[in-house]
């Protein structure tokens, strides 16, 4: 158990890196939308 540990949390830390990035994309998409209706 204690030896999976390491790739586990590898693992939940890519994710959450994908995650962020995906999330980060769509607020920058976002803004652009609205600077070019405003």
């Amino acid at each position: 158990m204690y030896a999976s540990f390491p790739a586990t949390m590898s693992h939940d830390y890519a994710r959450s890196k994908s995650f962020l990035r995906k999330s980060a994309v769509m607020l920058i998409r976002v803004s652009v939308q609205e600077q070019r209706i405003g």
